[in-house]
């Protein structure tokens, strides 16, 4: 049994029964020890100690001394009472993770690095079948080559872990969904509990991640993002009540290197819209406001001085409750490291309000009210570009603004950063959220809001939008956003262009100990 001890937090790594510590545990052994101030950020005054699992979860408890007993209180252990807690670690089909290769299978098939942590529910008793809930779920991006994507292994650990310790120091309550078993929440698996895959098999993964990883560099040199925007005559929220996205009427492309995504309504208009133009060439977006006539093409465009002359995306016109009918603007402006908040007057016309976030790079920024209160939500890029999603909360729009006790709330490359305004439909509140698993805003996630204050957050999955792969644009999909009676997406399509890829080769070559072979 290996051992992380803090002076707050003690984990107790139990390898399954009758075999050694997998080699792959002194690496997270050592990254929850870098990472005990952020597990231990909510305060505590005596040490919490916790035994993870690197087992099977047992299908059913027994009164054995070896079984483990419930769990106690979130104010018992707090205080020092009662035993350790009881956790596995699983990968996200219920899986115990191989001890020499673990998630070798996600990882080669560009799935990238998931976990999940399980505990029986709170409630089970001994002498019952096992129930169990599930802590947090992790899901990050890796290379497909294995070597390379496993040494993400460690952290994503480490960063589980202090998610769920910090949900347990401020006594967040686990999901009411419950589950026989670890594995019964996955619609799939690939492989039977306990057998290891063939060493054929271990091969052809291995290869596989390399093929693929292959694939996603030569795409990224030497194709270019068209992205386009669409207009779908039915409003956002049938998107809600649907399995298959309709068809979009698509805007003619920019010509040349640059393109138009981002797409959002203009604040009482249903003639024009905004967006980003993003120029390839010079790699700087800005946010510009477009008429589209009815064929289908942009008769007239207008450029919104936002951003300071840097990168600018992601607008949002937005009318909130209690606000008297004033609309609020907010456009991503990573560069300047602030979260600007504007104020649209009749004419349309964008007048600075209050400056939000200052100091921090928030990706994709979103403001709505729930339960009285305003709420933020944005991707830390510091702490990752595709796959966090961090929540602040203010009794007025222009702040000040607190943090969410356990920022991030939510690391999932798959659903995290945001693909549009949250909207309400039948009395819930839905946010759509990028697929950003093997490329950038692949598809388009609506999550159900269930719980949302300073202390928590909880979201379920309702929707999948992914774009049609025999249309105009098959390969991504990553906004949606509310257009009157209409709604607006944008979708992508990868474009050979030997032009842009001769620049990205020169820009490689100019930097110091560049490969261009890799």
């Amino acid at each position: 049994m290996a051992v992380s001890d803090t002076a707050a937090l003690q984990l107790l790594w139990v390898p399954p029964a009758d075999a050694a510590a997998p080699g792959w545990l002194q690496g997270c052994t050592d990254a929850c020890q870098a990472m005990a101030g952020t597990a231990c950020k909510a305060g505590a005054d005596e040490p919490l100690c916790v035994q993870v699992h690197l087992g099977p979860a047992p299908k059913a408890a027994s009164a054995s001394a070896s079984a483990p007993s419930p769990s106690p209180a979130p104010a018992q252990r707090a205080a020092g009472e009662g035993p350790a807690l009881q956790w596995w670690l699983t990968d996200r089909h219920g899986r115990a993770l191989d001890p020499e290769l673990p998630l070798l299978d996600d990882i080669t098939a560009s799935s990238g690095l998931a976990l999940a942590l399980w505990a029986r529910h709170p409630a089970a008793r001994l002498s019952e079948p096992a129930t169990w809930v599930c802590l947090r779920r992790l899901h990050l991006e890796a290379d497909a080559r294995y070597a390379v994507g496993r040494l993400g292994l460690p952290m994503a650990v480490a960063r589980l872990l202090a998610q769920a310790v910090a949900d347990q120091r401020l006594g967040v309550a686990p999901s009411n969904h419950v589950y026989p078993s670890p594995r019964a929440h996955a619609s799939r698996t690939t492989a039977e509990p306990g057998r290891r895959p063939w060493a054929l098999q271990r091969l052809a993964w291995l290869l596989r991640g390399r093929w693929q990883a292959w694939k996603a560099r030569q795409r990224a040199r030497w194709c270019r993002e068209e992205w386009r925007i669409g207009i779908i005559e039915a409003p956002l929220v049938s998107l809600a009540g649907t399995t298959k996205l309709p068809p979009p009427r698509w805007l003619q492309p920019y010509g040349g290197l640059g393109y138009w995504a981002d797409p959002a309504a203009v604040a009482g208009s249903d003639s024009r819209i905004l967006a980003e133009y993003f120029d390839e060439v010079s790699g700087v977006g800005r946010i510009e406001q477009l008429r589209v006539d009815s064929a289908s093409s942009v008769s007239d465009r207008q450029v919104l001085p936002l951003g300071g002359g840097g990168h600018a995306s992601f607008p949002l016109a937005l009318q909130l409750e209690g606000r008297e009918g004033r609309w609020l603007g907010l456009a991503e402006t990573v560069a300047l490291r602030a979260c600007e908040l504007y104020e649209i007057d009749e004419n349309g016309q964008w007048r600075p309000l209050a400056t939000l976030l200052p100091g921090m790079a928030a990706a994709d920024p979103a403001l709505f009210l729930w339960q009285g209160r305003y709420w933020l939500a944005c991707t830390d890029v510091d702490q990752g570009a595709t796959d966090n999603l961090c929540l602040f909360h203010a009794e007025r729009p222009e702040g000040p603004w607190t943090a969410h006790a356990n920022n991030p709330v939510k690391v999932d490359v798959g659903g995290a950063r945001m693909a549009g305004a949250l909207f309400w439909h039948g009395g819930e509140l839905y946010r759509p959220a990028q697929n950003c698993l093997g490329r950038y805003g692949a598809s388009v996630v609506l999550h159900r809001i269930k719980r949302c204050s300073p202390t928590e957050f909880e979201e379920e999955t309702v929707r999948h939008l992914k774009p049609d792969p025999h249309g105009p644009c098959p390969d991504g999909l990553h906004t949606v956003n509310a257009w009157g009676k209409r709604t607006l997406v944008d979708g992508k399509r990868h474009v050979f262009s030997p032009a842009l890829g001769w620049l990205k080769l020169r820009r490689r070559l100019a930097r110091p100990s560049s490969n261009w072979l890799a």
